[in-house]
């Protein structure tokens, strides 16, 4: 594949001014990546002019990364040439999207860079004078030039020129296999236990996060903060839906299993082991999953090979936590849809595979709280696409959620004293911008409004509590005995101040969101340690009374997880490993795939790309910003894609 790609690109012609073009595209590349938006100069703002800032910010580059930049200068001239050779040949299809996708990935990075910049972060800090504004658009056209360009590679590449006949466009031929099955090969499942378990061993006895041992408190009837979120409270209710009900029990089952053998860490211990070996499972069944479809034996090996070396897997494998659980169905309701788009539908008359869909859609919804949402979308989408099976999609697809929304939070929830999450979980946004807003311009808040929004949130608590990437101070204080009346009184005054101040609003809600689309964001894939809510909390939690419930890691090995910690973010960083561990690259990945299936023809494709982009607008009214597990599940389906590329590889060569 790569020799005939070579061999197809030295029989294009080249012109002598994309040359000339591509040297100076290499030199305005190298220098304006190292451009950075608040670097000093040294300068007192009596001397300083906007070309002398620039100029100073350009030496400063250029005196302190010499290597780089001449690196730079090289790489960019040949990916440049490579592009701008492509694009004159006309070897590239409907580039006018990519250039939409490489100005969004451009402005994102700038945006970023201003808020990371800007004390408490702040847009306005591009234009707070003329040479940051300067720098900032010299930086954004470099981003954009690079971006542009490597799709277009990317494209021409794996896609192919525009003449090319697609091998999987939607009036293909559709293969259907005569039972649907779920079966994998024992060697897959041990090779990823064996690249896994130093993991295991380093960290024994497991990671955890603060919702988890919150999660076991509760199963012990230990009250925490999580209680106060909720508008239905009462002695006897110790247990919320704020995290899933059904996790909490199995991580309490554990707790009490590990407190029986007489120290609460041995069951923490065995929990880790079978969701080791559960996460290695469901991994293995998508590499079957890949053999029984006829992808090549070099696809599953290059999904395999991401499965076991990129840590990411293994840290989360070893993690009690909800979401590496919730994003495990997630990659099983993906194999579903990748049988049903397949299948032109035709899978759907078999009673297997429906209650295949019934099980997995139900136990992804059971483990992550917005799993309903997601599934109502997607539900919709098939009734949609698929309207000539709407049975199957109503009992597969609808009839879940019904049951679950209904029977389960409905009925079963109230029946086990479960009280439901609070409101306050879905609204991040409005929150943070209020309590922006008062920050910024509580001067300006009337009698009125300050009543209006008191009602809701207590205006003193939310103005010290506001942290810029964080919601979750805010939206504790949360008034849960607010009536409706009280809270479309506090929108309509949301509203109106929105409208005197929309840049306030604007920083508020980017800074919580602007680390997922930031392709230098170092992500801190896992969780490195077991929790310790408890042991920080000594005032509330005594030690001599709640010191059964410590699960702790020995002391021994605290070295050699730090080691491997560190080593993680070393890996992070390195090109191609590095990028399956980048939060930031996931939404550019997705909006590619969209751009693929377009120009191949194959619309149908989209409904794969549902969850991805619904995981990504979760993300945007998420509680934090640029945190790993909120998009973890799309890092579960990296092996996927990789898969899918690798195969398109191997036909194309065949």
């Amino acid at each position: 594949m790569i020799k005939s790609k070579c061999n197809q690109f030295m029989k294009l012609h080249i012109e002598k001014r994309t040359i000339v073009n591509c040297i100076i595209i290499a030199i305005f590349l190298a220098v304006g990546l190292n451009i950075s938006i608040n670097s000093t100069t040294g300068m007192t703002d009596e001397e300083v002019t906007i070309p002398m800032m620039l100029i100073r910010n350009i030496m400063l580059g250029l005196a302190s990364n010499r290597m780089n930049l001449m690196l730079a200068s090289v790489g960019t001239f040949f990916l440049s040439l490579v592009a701008e050779t492509l694009l004159t040949n006309k070897m590239v299809r409907e580039p006018k999207i990519l250039r939409g996708i490489a100005v969004f990935f451009a402005l994102a990075q700038v945006v970023s860079a201003a808020y990371k910049s800007s004390n408490g972060g702040s847009v306005t800090y591009l234009w707070q004078d003329q040479s940051v504004l300067l720098r900032a658009f010299v930086l954004g056209f470099s981003y954009m030039f690079l971006a542009y360009y490597v799709m277009v590679i990317i494209s021409w590449f794996f896609i192919g020129e525009p003449e090319a006949v697609e091998v999987c466009a939607d009036d293909d031929k559709v293969i259907v296999n005569p039972q649907w099955k779920i079966r994998f090969k024992p060697k897959d499942f041990f090779k990823i236990v064996l690249a896994w378990i130093p993991y295991y061993l380093v960290y024994y006895p497991g990671t955890a996060n603060e919702d988890s041992i919150i999660q076991i408190m509760e199963f012990f009837h230990v009250k925490s903060y999580i209680n106060d979120l909720s508008a239905v409270q009462g002695a006897d209710i110790f247990i919320t839906d704020h995290h899933p009900y059904i996790l909490t029990i199995v991580f309490g089952w554990f707790a009490k299993l590990g407190l029986a053998m007489g120290d609460i860490t041995k069951g923490f211990a065995i929990y880790i082991v079978i969701h080791f070996i559960f996460q290695a499972v469901i991994f293995s069944v998508v590499l079957g999953y890949m053999r029984r479809i006829g992808w090549s034996e070099k696809a599953i090996r290059a999904a395999r090979l991401v499965i076991m070396f990129v840590p990411l897997f293994p840290l989360y494998a070893i993690c009690m936590l909800k979401d590496n659980i919730y994003s495990a169905f997630v990659l099983l309701v993906m194999l579903g849809l990748i049988e049903i788009v397949r299948s032109a539908g035709k899978v759907l008359n078999q009673k297997k595979f429906l209650l295949y869909i019934f099980v997995v859609t139900s136990a992804m919804m059971l483990t992550k709280v917005y799993g309903k949402y997601v599934m109502a979308m997607l539900a919709v989408i098939c009734l949609v696409w698929y309207r000539n099976r709407w049975k199957e999609i109503l009992i597969s697809f609808v009839v879940p959620v019904l049951v679950f929304h209904f029977g389960y939070q409905g009925l079963f929830l109230p029946a086990m004293n479960v009280a439901p999450g609070g409101v306050q979980e879905a609204l991040s946004v409005p929150f943070q911008q209020t309590a922006r807003y008062l920050n910024e311009y509580g001067d300006e808040v009337t009698e009125k409004e300050y009543k209006a929004i008191n009602a809701i949130l207590p205006v003193e608590k939310i103005t010290k509590a506001y942290e810029p990437e964080l919601s979750n101070r805010v939206k504790e204080k949360y008034n849960q005995k607010a009536t409706k009346k009280q809270m479309n009184r506090y929108f309509k005054t949301w509203f109106k101040m929105g409208l005197k101040h929309p840049i306030c609003y604007l920083d508020a809600t980017l800074n919580n969101v602007y680390d997922y689309f930031d392709l230098n964001r170092t992500t801190y894939v896992s969780y490195t340690k077991i929790n310790t809510y408890l042991q920080d909390h000594n005032k509330r939690y005594p030690e001599e009374e709640y010191s059964w419930l410590y699960i702790e890691a020995p002391e021994e090995l605290e070295e050699a997880r730090y080691f491997v910690a560190q080593a993680t973010i070393i890996v992070e960083k390195i090109p191609v490993i590095g990028w399956f561990m980048s939060i930031g690259l996931l939404p550019y990945i997705v909006l590619f795939e969209l751009y693929r299936n377009r120009v191949t023809k194959r619309r149908k494709e989209h409904l794969l790309l549902v969850i991805p982009l619904l995981t990504i607008g979760i993300c945007l009214l998420s509680p934090e910003n640029g945190n790993c597990r909120y998009v973890l599940p799309m890092f579960y389906m990296m092996p996927l894609l990789v898969g899918r590329v690798a195969q398109e590889i191997a036909q194309r060569k065949d």
